[in-house]
């Protein structure tokens, strides 16, 4: 047994938010083993985008559109129900215990469509210090450290957030292009560059695709993104 198990089960017994059952292993934090083993990895219809109720690629799904910048994306599940709670419990109420298992979700969904493909750099879609201050971590920041050495691609911060843009929730999808519209920064080379970017949630793309519009200015040569969750 992990010493970290033996020290959760005596210490600080935690349970699952989901059914009440004891977690006792420390990496799965507040989800049981049960719970994690539920959740269902999406089925992308569009090749590009990923989205799921797309009628075929590329050409036929409308969500591709205004990404004109980014390469593909993909997630590895609905952002609902329960995997909509933990990110939810993960991002606004830091509970940090749950990173290794979004991590094993991240590492899944990267081994089904981006092992095939080489990557130089994973990169965050950088959070305004403003709100790291606020939540108190840098969700985003963590997930990439762990992700990281288990898919064996770098994790550099290159880019930056130079504005603090009201929160994506509730606006538009144009108001959301609107909103992150040069909101970005490089802080370094990417010349010719295959950058993976790495988010919680892909909903329209609008901010993904603002930053893969800065690396592609900046000379990346190719910009995907992986996210835990797509928005239905």
């Amino acid at each position: 047994m992990d010493p970290r198990d033996w020290l959760c089960t005596l210490l600080a017994p935690s349970y699952c938010m989901f059914c009440d059952r004891p977690v006792p292993e420390f990496r799965n934090g507040t989800v049981c083993h049960d719970c994690w083993d539920s959740l269902e990895p999406m089925k992308p219809a569009c090749s590009r985008c990923g989205q799921h109720y797309a009628s075929g690629p590329c050409s036929e799904c409308a969500q591709c559109l205004p990404l004109v910048y980014l390469d593909f994306a993909r997630s590895f599940g609905l952002y609902r129900n329960e995997l909509g709670r933990i990110l939810r419990q993960y991002k606004y109420r830091a509970d940090q215990s749950l990173a290794p298992g979004l991590v094993r979700l991240l590492e899944l969904a990267f081994r089904q469509n981006f092992s095939s493909l080489d990557w130089d750099v994973l990169a965050i879609v950088p959070t305004h210090a403003a709100r790291v201050r606020d939540r108190g971590f840098d969700h985003l920041r963590l997930l990439s450290r762990l992700l990281s050495g288990r898919i064996a691609v770098p994790a550099r911060r290159i880019l930056s957030k130079r504005l603090a843009s009201r929160p994506q929730a509730g606006l538009t999808e144009k108001q959301r292009r609107r909103n992150v519209r040069r909101s970005f920064a490089l802080r370094g080379s990417v010349e010719g560059g295959r950058i993976l970017l790495l988010d919680d949630i892909l909903t329209t793309g609008a901010t993904a695709n603002e930053c893969a519009r800065v690396l592609k200015r900046g000379g990346a040569s190719r910009v995907g993104v992986l996210t835990v969750a797509r928005a239905p």
